[in-house]
């Protein structure tokens, strides 16, 4: 979409563009209708509304997903999983996201939160046989990751080469200083805060702030207008 944008600018203009589409912005954009009413303090994940903690059904191996850790803050960043189906009411900052598949990365995992006994675990030998186990890892896991905050598992974690990730919520997100960098979080007209724009164009400005909703058929006759302009340009 963004590449159109800049053909047909460059059609009308005869300039090019400079097109700058992040992953984190696109995928950030995918909350457009989420965010507006997490702001406006009416959709789970607000404090008075925690957002339900859901399995994701990964069948790859174990440990991966997401787990338990102590209170405090998260560290921004995400993901999925656990061994039971039911959902939790938690808040989504007291968990991490930990992909150890690998045996090096198991092992890394186990002596890190202070369990080497688990890498001679018959149960855990193997990354089958530790989804085969996975209800009794995880408590296992999580009774240890309990002592420490997310913040601290991910510096620990991250520095050891075992991949994880914080889980952020919709707070965490619409502080995320990457986002708020980027201005994909903007405010209306008429005071609301919305997503913005994932489509970065040179030559195309990219306000902070956003016209607010329109009044029913208050656009009606510039929709028509322009309409009927673009359809004799074709004729």
């Amino acid at each position: 979409m963004g590449i159109m944008a800049a053909l047909a600018g460059r059609e009308r203009t005869g300039e090019g563009s400079f097109v700058d589409v992040s992953m984190l912005d696109s995928l950030f954009m995918l909350n457009m209708g989420a965010i507006p009413r997490f702001a406006a303090g009416n959709f789970p994940g607000t404090p008075s509304q925690p957002w339900p903690r859901k399995t994701s059904g990964v069948t790859a191996g174990d440990p991966m997903g997401l787990f338990r850790c102590g209170g405090g803050g998260s560290g921004n960043s995400s993901s999925s999983s656990s061994s039971s189906s039911s959902e939790e009411k938690t808040q989504p900052n007291q968990f991490i996201a930990i992909a150890a598949l690998l045996d090096s990365h198991f092992k890394s995992m186990a002596q890190i939160i202070g369990s080497p006994e688990l890498c001679t675990d018959e149960r855990f030998a193997t990354p089958a046989l530790r989804l085969d186990n996975t209800a009794e890892l995880t408590r296992l896991m999580e009774g240890k990751l309990a002592a420490r905050p997310v913040a601290h598992w991910l510096g620990v974690f991250q520095a050891a080469g075992v991949p994880c990730g914080a889980v952020n919520g919709f707070e965490e997100l619409m502080a995320h200083p990457q986002l708020v960098h980027r201005n994909m979080l903007v405010k209306t007209s008429d005071g609301h805060t919305t997503v913005g724009n994932p489509l970065k164009i040179s030559g195309f400005p990219d306000s902070d702030r956003r016209r607010g909703v329109s009044a029913l058929n208050a656009d009606s006759a510039e929709i028509r207008t322009v309409a009927r302009a673009a359809a004799a340009g074709r004729s």
